[in-house]
């Protein structure tokens, strides 16, 4: 046997327990409650809110400035009326139409 592996075997313990402590502290800081898989898990998701935060501010500007419009514009409000709910103008005459299905039956 070399000289260095001949040490005493209540040092060697010592040393593969101390190992083994190094590797268990190191493997929990890894994989652990608060490890580095844990903190990038994290960061990933921070990310993911900062994108769908961006998302809602851009809807919520979409949506006011369409609330300004509505507020503002009677012709935006009467497109809306006719488009969405159907209305009609007093006196105005409705006509409707079928619509082609592109088969043609006789």
């Amino acid at each position: 046997m070399p000289v260095e592996w001949k040490m005493k075997k209540g040092r060697r313990r010592a040393i593969v327990i101390l190992t083994a402590a190094v590797v268990g502290v190191l493997g929990y800081n890894f994989v652990g409650e608060k490890g580095l898989v844990r903190l990038g898990q994290m960061v990933n998701r921070r990310n993911d809110l900062r994108i769908r935060v961006e998302e809602l501010k851009r809807n919520n500007s979409r949506m006011a400035d369409e609330i300004e419009l509505l507020r503002s514009d009677a012709d935006t409000v009467e497109d809306l009326a006719r488009t969405r709910l159907g209305m009609v103008k007093p006196g105005e005459t409705v006509y409707l139409f079928p619509e082609e299905t592109g088969d043609l039956k006789k």
